[in-house]
C-alpha cells in the first residue's frame, strides 16, 4: 500500500501512460490458472475523463527501486545444495560456477545480483549440445 502504480489502456496506446496509488490490496490470494493473484485498488493522482470502467491495462507496479545495479536473467540462476550459481565465462573459453548473493526480482524476467559476480563478468544464459 502506497507504491506508485503507471500504467497504459490498450485504447489509448503505450505512450500514454497514467500514474496511480495503491491504496489497498486484498489479503487472500484468487488463483486464476495455477497462478496467485491478488486483488488490488488503486487511486489515480489525476482525474481523467478518457479513463473509464472495463478498460483494459498494461500496469507497473514500483514496490523497490535501485539504480546502477548488476542485474541477469532470473532463470540463469541455478539453485544447488542451498547456493545460488551462475555460470560465467572464464579465459580460455573455461565455465567457472560462482556463488552469488541476489536482491530484488525485477517483473521482466531480471534479478539483481548482490555480490558475486562483477561488471564485465561473461554470464552464460543458454549451453548448446
Amino acid at each position: 500500500v502506497g507504491d506508485v502504480a503507471t500504467f497504459s489502456l490498450d485504447a489509448y496506446g503505450d505512450g500514454e501512460t497514467f500514474r496511480a496509488i495503491v491504496v489497498k490490496i486484498d489479503p487472500a490470494a484468487e488463483l486464476l490458472e495455477g497462478v496467485a493473484n491478488y486483488r488490488t485498488t488503486l487511486q489515480l493522482e489525476e482525474e481523467d475523463s478518457r479513463i473509464r470502467p472495463g478498460m483494459t491495462a498494461d500496469l507497473d507496479i514500483v514496490t523497490a527501486e535501485r539504480e546502477n545495479i548488476i542485474v541477469i536473467p532470473q532463470r540463469v540462476v541455478i539453485f544447488k545444495n542451498s547456493l545460488k550459481l551462475v555460470r560465467v565465462l572464464r579465459e580460455g573459453g573455461l565455465v567457472e560456477e560462482i556463488e552469488v548473493e541476489t536482491g530484488i526480482i525485477g517483473n521482466r524476467g531480471l534479478i539483481e545480483i548482490v555480490s558475486g559476480i562483477e561488471e564485465g563478468d561473461v554470464v552464460i544464459t543458454a549451453i548448446k549440445d
